[in-house]
């Protein structure tokens, strides 16, 4: 099977996968609060017999994500450049997009700890999102932070700024705030398929990444931040390989390094 099929069948998996979140969607008005992540995968019916159901096609579908990913490794040679991986990455990655998360609620504490800097000013390292619960029972995005509501924020400074951001800009609306987190990671994660082509000029090696199962799951359906541990692990290693290049002229070194550092961040 061509390299084309192959992508059409992961793509298809995610529209799979993707079901139940749209129907959800659709019932709910785009509620997210009481979404809970179950696979029903039939419209008006639930139960024991339908979860099971829900869970055997889950089950099912993860098998054959991992079977066709195995077969995409295999047929690396076929992508042409690595334009044509990004390429594939993307429109698989946009079929996962759509997938409410199912399997964790991380994204879900981000939110709140977002909403706690921005709309009520403050500071998630020493108050939980339970204690502003407290005091405004009507705020349906700190109804869906769950259990995690008792911890108090365990990110960085920088993170929780993006997440007040992130808040800022979603109007007060659920499931905008959880869709810029999610075209977030897609854009973090199509850059480390680019750095990890830059690094290893093998496609084989980036089509195991870009295509991986654990990927497309924990980073674009479950919305885990650990795809920046590994953008920014990636920029570090390739800046010392580039630093490397020039090792030994010390006054070209450092100049090149610096000029390097501050163009690659954009500074």
């Amino acid at each position: 099977m061509k390299k084309e099929k192959l992508i059409s069948c992961l793509i298809l998996v995610g529209i799979v996968f993707a079901i139940p979140s749209c129907l959800y969607l659709v019932r709910n008005t785009g509620n997210i609060a009481e979404y809970s992540g179950e696979y029903f995968y039939m419209i008006g019916n639930s139960g024991k017999f339908f979860d099971m159901t829900g869970a055997l096609i889950f089950a099912w579908s993860v098998l054959l994500m991992f079977l066709i990913y195995w077969r995409l490794v295999c047929k690396s040679s076929e992508f042409q450049s690595l334009k044509s991986i990004i390429l594939g990455a993307a429109v698989v990655g946009l079929a996962f997009l759509v997938c409410l998360p199912n399997l964790s609620q991380d994204v879900f504490f981000y939110m709140g700890n977002g909403r706690a800097i921005d709309k009520y000013g403050v500071n998630p390292y020493t108050t939980t999102v339970a204690e502003i619960e407290e005091l405004d029972t009507t705020d349906v995005l700190l109804k869906t932070v769950g259990s995690q509501k008792e911890y108090s924020f365990v990110y960085g400074p920088v993170f929780l700024a993006i997440c007040g951001l992130l808040n800022q800009i979603s109007f007060s609306s659920v499931a905008l705030f959880l869709y810029e987190f999610k075209i977030l990671n897609f854009v973090a994660y199509l850059l480390t398929v680019y750095l990890v082509y830059r690094l290893t000029k093998k496609k084989k090696l980036t089509v195991a990444y870009a295509f991986n199962p654990l990927i497309l799951l924990e980073v674009l359906v479950n919305v885990h931040n650990d795809i920046f541990v590994v953008l920014f692990a990636l920029i570090g290693i390739l800046l010392v390989k580039e630093a490397a290049k020039i090792r030994g002229k010390f006054w070209k070194s450092e100049i090149t390094f610096l000029l390097r550092t501050c163009v690659f961040s954009g500074k």
